[in-house]
């Protein structure tokens, strides 16, 4: 497989996995009738795979921790940023913003483990 189709690949799956696993936090915070509508939304799969492209634009400009840090911060701000001024999300920003740093940690992790990627 080639480094591009590998980390294309990495890219989708690391947004895919980073919204199922916040959906399962969201629920499990706001009640477990969210999951499935959260889960199962286009929309949100949409934004966290545009948002997951971040990841390897974060590799590009700094190396290891700085990398990874760069990626968390911006997979933490940038989808709660939407959540809040875009799509409106009435949710306090402390409780996105923590949603959000699930999805990060999830997307950076999958990531690394499809992309071969080390930091």
């Amino acid at each position: 497989m080639s480094d591009t189709v590998r980390k294309t690949l990495a890219i989708v799956l690391a947004g895919i996995s980073g919204t199922l696993v916040n959906s399962a936090a969201a629920a499990a915070v706001l009640g477990g009738d969210k999951f499935l509508p959260f889960a199962l939304s286009p929309g949100r799969h949409a934004v966290a795979i545009v948002v997951a492209a971040l990841i390897p634009l974060s590799f590009v400009l700094l190396d290891g921790a700085a990398a990874l840090g760069l990626a968390g911060v911006l997979l933490t701000v940038v989808p709660s940023v939407l959540a809040k001024m875009i799509f409106g999300s009435g949710a306090p920003w402390t409780l996105v913003l923590l949603l959000n740093l699930v999805y990060a940690v999830t997307a950076i992790v999958v990531y690394q483990l499809v992309s071969g990627s080390r930091a």
